[in-house]
This record gives structure tokens, sequence and C-alpha cells, in this order.
């Protein structure tokens, strides 16, 4: 008498069909995701300082420095002179290049430089100022507030500092003269209107030197020689 076996192979090939279905869904969900990653680009910074100087090239390294750590691309542009009429072709140029996510900018003047960033904020480029600020500095409340940060130190207090210490070494009597760069830059602006606060009872001969760039030389005018009998100068 003959005894009946079931016959597995219906299991079998249902069992594959499985294993085929999972393995299509597998390379389906690979593919995806490959095709993903290819088509994501890390962000790409730009940076933008005021002039070749060692203060920012010292910057230059630590932006260098936290990029690599998130491996991102920097690309990096230098005027070689202090101001606007330099500066805002080199912006143009980077904001051109159409891959840049962020900027990383000394704006040269905080009134002129506005309308060249709001370009590249139009553009879809983020802004972030640092060492010297658009408007009056205030991104949130401010007339300006299209960047989404300033980085940068406290300039007035900075001022203050420096006077205190020249009104000691003067006890407290004499006159200062301070010498300003380009007209129109935040930081050195707001050391001179700190050195002004800190010093109430001294009498303050602050004159605006009126440079072109930052390596001209500036001369005392012969009137303010005559009326300035100037013990230091910062």
């Amino acid at each position: 008498m003959k005894r009946w076996i079931p016959d597995s192979r219906p299991q079998e090939h249902t069992l594959s069909k499985r294993v085929l279905i999972s393995v299509f869904t597998l390379v389906v969900l690979l593919t995806t995701s490959l095709l993903a990653q290819a088509q994501f680009k890390k962000p790409k910074i730009g940076f933008l300082p005021g002039v070749v100087d060692p203060f920012y090239q010292v910057m230059e390294i630590g932006v260098n420095e936290a990029a690599a750590d998130f491996g991102l691309e920097v690309v990096t542009q230098y005027p070689q002179t202090w101001g606007p009429t330099v500066q805002t072709p080199i912006l143009d140029a980077m904001v051109g290049r159409g891959d840049l996510t962020y900027l990383i900018i000394a704006p040269t003047d905080k009134e002129q430089m506005v309308a060249p960033l709001q370009r590249a904020i139009d553009a879809g480029i983020k802004v972030i100022t640092v060492d010297t600020f658009l408007g009056d500095g205030d991104y949130v409340n401010g007339k300006v507030t299209f960047p989404i940060s300033y980085i940068g130190s406290d300039n007035v207090e900075g001022g203050r500092i420096a006077a205190r210490a020249l009104a000691k070494v003067l006890g407290n009597k004499g006159k200062v003269y301070i010498q300003n760069t380009n007209a129109g830059v935040s930081t050195t602006e707001q050391r001179g209107k700190g050195s002004k606060m800190a010093l109430p009872n001294s009498r303050i001969c602050n004159l605006l030197a009126r440079t072109i760039t930052w390596t001209t030389q500036a001369l005392l005018p012969s009137r303010h020689q005559r009326s300035c009998k100037l013990i230091p100068i910062w």
C-alpha cells in the first residue's frame, strides 16, 4: 500500500516569491536612497573679508577649520583695499557663481553695502556679518534685518577701555587725538564713541582721518596742529 506524501514544492515556490519581493523592495529602497544622496549637495560657504589683513587671515583659519569639521567647502575672496567700491564687485561675482548657500562677510560700509548684500539675499544666499555690521547692528528691530547673525566685539566697550587707560596715564587731564579709518566703518565709529563716553572731563580733539584706504597715511591738517597740542595719539 502506497503512503501519500504532501508535495512541498508550492510552499517552496511561495517562499522564493516572498524572498524575491523582499530583495526587490530592498533594492528599490537602496536605489532611492543613493539617488537622494546624489541629488543632495552640501552647503557651500563664501567668505568675504574687508581687506587683506592679518586679523582677517586669522579669522579665515577659523572659518576653514569649522567648515572642515562638517565637510563643507569655503570660497574665499580678499579685497586688496578697503571700501565698498572694491568689495561690491567681488561680492557680485560671488553671488553670480550660483553655488553659495551662506556668505560670511565683513561689510566695509554699514550703509553702502546694504543694497549689494540685499541682492545676495534675493539670490537665496543667507548672510552672516562678522567684525563689522550693517545699519545699526540690530538685526531684529533695526532698519536692516536680513542678515541672520552678527559676530563681533563690543567695540564701544573697547573704546572705553582704551580711553580709560590713556586717562590713567595722563592723570585724567590733557587732550587726546582719535584717528579713525574710513567713514562708515561700524567698528571704529563705535570705538570712537566709547572713548568719548569714558573721557567726560577731558577735552578731546577728535578728528576723522580722511583716508582713501587703510594703507593711506593720513596727516593732520595744519589748522588742527595749531589748535590741538596733542599728548597721546591712538
